[in-house]
């Protein structure tokens, strides 16, 4: 047997309703935790009792569709609105009805506020929470799709808003749709500049590398140049002077001096080059 009955399912209900309103209410002052976990809260009192509600009251109706206009002051004006209306509506709706509006609303708000913290991928399940209840609600599509565009599938977030402009047509989606043309024309300029200094990088090394070579092949000639005279001068001299003016030692390290005179331009060109 259920606990519940409308006598014991009515006080909770209008209670956590009113919260809901008090979670609109800190995220329209910018208090974006505090509405998360009023939101939350709200969720767990109102999302099991779907079947009871359905017992008692019988299937609710559809919510309305509200439009997408964003905005702190469209917000705070919509939220007010919605309060008002609320009230309203308690005389002409079942609490049925109100409590799958206030589920759905709640969702829309909980992805309102995870776009705004950039946490996309929680954004994206809001909406899609938000669209099980309500297929075609442009707010919960607008939100599902500038999710879908924060998670970089920008691709499929920019047909979600084309479509959602033909059937729901809004200034929100256009300005989005704008932004996104910016985003991606500045996303082109700065790659277009990176592959220009790129190329320039790599022909302005080149010639780097070009002197660097043959200024090592002069050091290396003149290296080889010393060398010679050195030799002749010793044959000259006849080989017991050869013996006693370069030994064997000597010979060798003249020779790593070459080396190192070769080996240095070298060093450098392939330093420039990379």
């Amino acid at each position: 047997m259920s606990m519940w009955d409308e006598e014991t399912i009515e006080p909770h209900i209008d209670k956590y309703l009113a919260l809901r309103l008090e979670g609109n209410e800190k995220l329209v002052k910018g208090d974006l935790q505090g509405a998360l976990q009023t939101y939350h809260t709200v969720l767990l009192a109102l999302k099991g009792l779907e079947g009871p509600l359905q017992q008692i009251y019988g299937l609710p109706a559809p919510p309305p569709v509200n439009q997408v206009s964003e905005g702190t002051d469209e917000e705070a004006k919509a939220f007010a609105e919605e309060g008002e209306a609320e009230k309203k509506k308690e005389k002409e709706l079942t609490k049925a009805d109100l409590v799958k509006e206030a589920i759905l609303n709640t969702y829309l708000n909980l992805a309102n506020i995870y776009i705004k913290q950039e946490k996309w991928k929680k954004a994206t399940e809001a909406a899609e929470s938000a669209k099980r209840l309500h297929p075609d609600h442009p707010k919960a599509i607008y939100r599902e799709a500038q999710g879908h565009i924060g998670l970089g599938e920008i691709q499929k977030g920019r047909e979600m808003l084309v479509k959602l402009q033909k059937k729901n047509p809004d200034s929100a989606i256009v300005a989005a749709l704008q932004k996104l043309e910016l985003d991606e024309k500045n996303r082109q300029t700065k790659a277009n500049a990176q592959m220009r200094g790129m190329f320039a990088g790599m022909f302005a090394s080149k010639p780097a590398a070009d002197a660097s070579k043959g200024k090592g092949s002069a050091s290396s000639d003149d290296g080889g140049k010393i060398v010679e005279l050195a030799d002749d001068k010793v044959e000259g001299q006849g080989e017991a002077a050869t013996k006693a003016a370069t030994p064997p030692e000597k010979i060798g390290e003249g020779a790593d001096v070459v080396d190192e005179t070769k080996g240095s331009p070298a060093t450098k060109a392939s330093t420039t080059a990379a």
